[in-house]
This record gives C-alpha cells, structure tokens and sequence, in this order.
C-alpha cells in the first residue's frame, strides 16, 4: 500500500536513495545461488542461470548450495529451469526433502491441536511463515523445524501439553535458560522437531533490548495458505523476520535463508508499510530492521518503499561502518569463519537504538532479571561467572 507521509518534514526519501547500497562479494557461484533465491525469474535470469549450470556445472552449485544450507531452495528452482536436464542425485533429494517437510508438517499440526486443546493460541514464524504464510514451495524449505509463538503466559502450559502428545525436550542440564524449547515429536521413522517460544526473539550472550509485542501479534494471527496452520498478520510477519536475520548477525549460517524469508514476507499483499515501520521504531528495532532490508534489496531485489527505508535508517556515519563491516563478511558462505574477534561485538554495537552509554552496561553487567532468568540460579555473581563461561566455552568451539 501507499505510505502517508512521514511525520517529520526532514524525512526525505531521498535520502534513503543517496546512502550506498550493500554489494556483495562477487563470484560466479554466488551470482548464480542469488539468481535462484529470487521470487521472480525473467527471462534474461533464466539464461544466465543456464549458462551458470553450463560453465561452472550442476555438481559445484550444488556443493554451493549445501555450503549455503539452501540446497533444496536452489534445486527446486533449478529442476523447474532444466527439467529433464536437472542432476538425478539432486532432484532425488529436492523429493526427499519435499517427503521430510510433509512429515514435519503432520508434526506441526500435532503441536497446534494440542495447544488448541489447551487452550492456547500459537502461530508459525520465521521460516516457517514463508511456506504457511508467503507461500514458499515446501519442497524448498531448508530448514530443520518449525517454530511455534505461544503465549507466554501459557508457555508451560503449553510444554505440558505437547508433552502429553509425546513431545519430548532435550536434556538441558548445564546449559543456559532460554524462552524458546525444542521439542521432538514421538515419530520412530525420522526425526522431526518443533521449537516452542514465549518470545518470538530470544538471545543469551546478552539481552536483547527490544519491545517484543507478542501478544499483540498473536491477538492478530489468522489462517495461512493451508488453514489448518495459524500465521502472524503479513505486516507481523515481516517484523519477525527483519529481526530474525539480524540476530543471526545477518552473514551467519542460514543468511541466504534468512533474506529469502525477508524477501517473500515483504511481497505479501496484506503487508501494511506503515504499521511495519511503525512497530519496528516502537520496539527499538529500527536499525536493524534497515540493515535486513538493505540486503534483501540488493541479493533479492526486494521490493520495498522508499519511504519505509527512510523512516528506518539511521544517520548515514552509522549505515556506512554497518555495510563495510557487513560487505567484509559476506552473506553467501565459502566455508572460512565469519565474524571473528571483536567484530560481532562490534555490530551489536552499531545496531543499537538506545543511548549509547547504556550499551556497555548492557554487555558487561546485565540486569538481574535477565541474568537470573537465562543463566541462574543467584546470587547474581554465580550467575554471571556462569554467563562468562558459557561465552568462552562458545568462542573456543567456533
């Protein structure tokens, strides 16, 4: 829809357009990965991808793709381009995925008549939105589970009864509190999981200083593409996923992914620009936000509102150091690590909406509650020696 105009005659969509867009690392794989994750083909896309398949052969996008973890993503859009032509090998496992999400979808369901039972509301988000929601083919959907949104006043309500249908939580003794519960359903045939949350976001390494509306949100869900499947409202939908793909840091392992959830969730028609970008600011999210959409614009050609970026974007000083910071990472993987050093502490830093002189109080001493809540039990120096340990024990392991 067309957007009102800001509330502030200093924001001039202009000045959206004058900052320097993101530009990824070049190659002729990546080229062509991109040229497969985009919701729209033309005609001029399908040769070149042709010519891709031609010159650098199926076998080393393939090995791309899987790098990427979007090999199915990459293999359903190739099997409709070459047909007959596709690799058998791959488009045996585009099947077997197709089979596995079909399986994962029962699972899914499983989990939604039980909270209904219940009386809980939950609603798919993330990457699950863009198959029930956007309506991304399933046979393209890469990954691992389903996430659920629940109440959070239900949540252990809501754990009892999956647990009652067979649900099982993995053992989690030593490891830190989190909002969010993986849950694997009772199927002896393969695996299939379901991660339950009170909150759509949720981090441990430090607290995430964002408004989380979720009620709201689920006070708005409605019937996805299959009916049986609740969904956020399209505009909700895209606030998950613009922030979602922040807190993987943006370059980290699934990041293709994450822009194609972007992607397909601002091409919704029932998206509302100016709610989104609203909602976004409220909740201290809006640089964030700018970041997922700058990228998604330049690896996707997502189509978005000038003035929505303008409503979101911070002071061009800040963009700039957020894009090379960014543009040395590199969305699409090689297989080398990403964001060594201090550098992940580096974008927490230039993704913060609040005042700068509460950042590092923020980083060294949490609140308590937080502290309490994630890496308990007090007293409060337990918890956070815990908290330190934990975080070296992750900087070792990547």
């Amino acid at each position: 829809m067309r957007l009102e105009p800001a509330p502030s005659p200093a924001e001039d969509p202009r000045e959206a357009r004058a900052l320097r867009p993101y530009r990824e690392p070049a190659s002729a794989a990546s080229r062509a990965l991109l040229l497969t994750a985009r919701a729209e083909q033309t005609e001029a896309s399908r040769r070149e991808l042709r010519a891709a398949c031609g010159s650098l052969g199926q076998p080393i996008l393939r090995r791309a793709a899987q790098q990427n973890r979007c090999e199915a993503l990459v293999g359903v859009t190739l099997r409709e381009l070459l047909g007959e032509a596709f690799d058998p090998s791959w488009r045996r496992a585009v099947e077997e995925n197709r089979a596995r999400v079909d399986a994962l979808t029962g699972a899914l369901l499983e989990a939604l008549q039980a909270l209904e039972a219940c009386g809980a509301r939950g609603a798919v988000i993330e990457g699950g939105s863009t198959v029930f929601s956007a309506g991304l083919a399933p046979a393209a959907y890469g990954a691992g589970d389903f996430d659920l949104l629940v109440d959070e006043d239900r949540f252990n309500d809501c754990l009892e009864a999956l647990a009652a249908r067979g649900f099982q939580a993995p053992e989690r003794a030593g490891r830190a509190i989190t909002s969010r519960v993986q849950l694997r359903h009772p199927s002896t045939v393969r695996e299939l999981w379901i991660e339950v949350g009170a909150r759509a976001f949720d981090r441990l390494w430090v607290p995430l200083r964002l408004k989380q509306p979720a009620a709201h949100w689920l006070a708005r869900r409605q019937p996805g593409v299959d009916p049986r499947v609740w969904v956020l409202h399209p505009s909700d939908a895209l606030c998950v996923a613009l922030v979602h793909a922040s807190l993987h840091s943006y370059v980290l392992s699934p990041a293709l992914r994450l822009q194609v959830d972007i992607d397909r969730a601002a091409r919704h028609p029932g998206v509302d620009w100016d709610e989104v970008t609203h909602t976004l600011r409220e909740m201290g999210a809006a640089t964030r936000a700018f970041a997922s959409l700058m990228l998604a614009r330049a690896l996707l050609g997502t189509p978005i509102p000038e003035q929505a970026l303008t409503r979101l974007m911070p002071n061009g000083a800040r963009w700039d150091s957020l894009r090379r910071l960014l543009e040395a990472e590199g969305v699409l993987t090689d297989g080398r690590p990403k964001l060594r050093g201090s550098s992940r502490v580096r974008l927490d830093y230039l993704l913060w909406d609040a005042p700068r002189r509460a950042w590092l109080q923020n980083l060294l001493w949490p609140e308590a509650t937080w502290l309490a809540r994630h890496h308990g039990p007090l007293p409060l120096w337990r918890a956070q020696a815990r908290r330190y340990l934990r975080l070296g024990r992750a900087r070792l392991g990547r």
